[in-house]
């Protein structure tokens, strides 16, 4: 099988995401030797994960995807594109979302739930972003 994992929300500076996200790939490929990983990273994390093995290849992303703004059109707009072009048989979106467009299956995983339990703490735009994308994927829209 052909594993996606969109990386692109894992900040270089190492956050709470980005150590999960990290950590995750990491114990992925030292115990999985039967599927094959296509790992979307930007140009800024790409550190973040190991270089390119024979069951591993980084995707990069555009630059500029530290920007919250490209980055998030880049997920939605082109990241599906890119999934259908290299084969990829599932997704795992390990931050929050996963791309609209997305006709592949889809595994999301939502590592905190800070946005609900102090939205005084995020700018509206992301909380409504978040509660957005989840109630889309928790409504069976994305088929």
């Amino acid at each position: 099988m052909h594993i996606g994992i969109n990386t692109l929300a894992a900040h270089r500076m190492k956050t709470g995401i980005a150590t999960y996200v990290s950590g995750l790939v990491d114990g992925l490929l030292k115990v999985d030797g039967e599927n094959r990983y296509s790992l979307f990273v930007s140009y800024e994390n790409a550190g973040l994960f190991p270089e390119d093995g024979p069951s591993s290849q980084k995707v990069f992303g555009p630059r500029l995807i530290d920007n919250t703004k490209v980055r998030v059109l880049w997920e939605h707009m082109f990241l599906a594109r890119e999934l259908r072009r290299r084969g990829v048989d599932v997704l795992h979106s390990p931050t929050f979302v996963s791309p609209a467009f997305c006709r592949i299956p889809s595994v999301i995983t939502i590592p905190d739930m800070n946005f609900f339990l102090y939205p005084e703490k995020h700018p509206p735009i992301k909380r409504w972003y978040f509660h957005t994308s989840i109630r889309w994927l928790r409504a069976g829209r994305r088929r």
